[in-house]
């Protein structure tokens, strides 16, 4: 730290770099968490199509 005269002692720095780390690992968890439940949504909505589009079916062709 010889750029900005400042007195840092290494462990302050080793901390500091796993604080940095840490953070990085909860944004990748985070966005894989929002990867899944986009996921999901798309799936219960594309089930729900699915029932909407039998649900008509049955009505219109009752005897099939």
């Amino acid at each position: 730290m010889a750029f900005f005269k400042a007195d840092v002692a290494n462990g302050d720095v080793l901390w500091t770099a796993a604080a940095f780390i840490v953070g990085l690992l909860a944004v990748v968890l985070a966005q894989s968490a929002a990867f899944l439940t986009m996921a999901k949504r798309a799936e219960a909505q594309n089930h729900h199509k699915d029932e909407q589009f039998h649900r008509v079916a049955a009505m219109t062709y009752p005897y099939n």
